[in-house]
């Protein structure tokens, strides 16, 4: 459950990172910035745990990767549709390029922040790369030079940020940012926190899930130094392996089945949370602020909103497209001389 409890609490702190900025009160920067880190430590751990004995074959690789288009593509399509909606974008041939580019996931290839065409979508391209090197970090994270290679992947991650960096803002260098290197150490240690969780010494202990709550909540409140700062240095390094730590941590967390429920949901929600809180902000603005002038109560109805139209999207949208993946699939390897 740990690990669907911190996704959720990423999504709502990053949907609320956003939503500070976009109200002229920017706060939470490590829940905006660490908490999209933290989102690909989970990736790398929750889809280790579901496949890494399920892509032994060319099959099942396949397998694997069309279920990882059912599960992100259609929202993030109708995402990208609305936006046209809530932004009055142009429909011309130009968006509708960008629009298919980012349907394939493939933008990730390019450069995912500028490419993007919705907000947070940049890291979708990211997610989608690891995915396609997900066979080879799998084999590399049973192997018995894992630690070899979270290191280097840790010190390339510090030499690129720190080189990106350089000079200028994070926003000045945006688009240098968004890079595999950027992001690779943090999936891959995910993969290795998930091998890790079926530790019979890691299972037998317990951690309160209102300690791995308060720990996060205590992260976002205290890391609310400027962008660049909480990224490089001793700084950035010591965040780095201290949001590791704290996936691996979240696997400790156990509770009741009613805050299991409540950990399972806020996990099911989370990607909705993440790409409908910008159109929901846009649209619901004029009235909110007719409303309240009060910064934290427009985020928390904004918040509030988002929670309610992820679930809606994921019962009634998402859980459908999956089983018609699912279907297709089917019908795929029932073909005559299909894998």
């Amino acid at each position: 459950m740990g690990f669907d409890l911190l996704r959720g609490l990423c999504a709502l702190g990053v949907a609320s990172y956003h939503m500070m900025i976009w109200l002229y009160k920017p706060q939470l920067r490590f829940a905006g910035i660490y908490g999209v880190y933290i989102f690909f430590i989970l990736s790398g751990a929750s889809i280790y745990v579901a496949y890494s004995k399920r892509i032994s074959t060319d099959a099942e690789i396949l397998k694997f990767l069309w279920s990882r288009v059912f599960r992100l593509v259609p929202l993030y399509l109708a995402v990208i549709s609305l936006s046209w909606w809530a932004y009055n974008k142009p429909l011309n041939t130009a968006q509708a390029s960008l629009a298919g580019l980012n349907a394939s996931l493939l933008f990730g290839l390019g450069n995912p922040g500028d490419t993007s065409t919705v907000t947070g979508g940049w890291s979708l391209g990211i997610e989608f790369l690891f995915y396609l090197l997900f066979p080879v970090f799998a084999v590399v994270t049973k192997s018995r030079v894992w630690w070899i290679v979270a290191i280097i992947l840790f010190i390339a991650q510090r030499v690129f940020i720190e080189h990106v960096l350089a000079v200028g803002t994070l926003a000045d260098n945006w688009t240098a940012y968004i890079q595999f290197l950027s992001f690779a150490y943090y999936f891959f240690i995910g993969c290795c926190i998930g091998r890790a969780s079926s530790s019979r010494i890691l299972n037998n202990l317990r951690l309160p899930p209102i300690a791995l709550v308060a720990v996060f909540v205590g992260f976002a409140v205290v890391g609310s130094t400027d962008p660049e700062h909480s990224l490089r240095g001793i700084l950035g390094a010591g965040l780095a392996l201290g949001i590791s730590l704290l996936v691996l941590l979240s696997v400790l967390a156990k509770g009741g089945r009613i805050t299991v429920q409540i950990a399972e949901t806020l996990g099911m929600v989370s990607y909705g949370v993440y790409l409908l809180h910008p159109i929901l902000f846009v649209k619901t603005d004029h009235w909110v602020t007719g409303f309240t002038d009060n910064i934290y109560v427009h985020c928390s109805i904004v918040l509030l909103l988002s929670l309610i139209a992820a679930w809606l999207s994921n019962k009634y949208f998402e859980m459908p497209m999956r089983a018609i993946g699912n279907r297709l699939l089917s019908r795929w390897r029932a073909a005559p001389g299909v894998l």
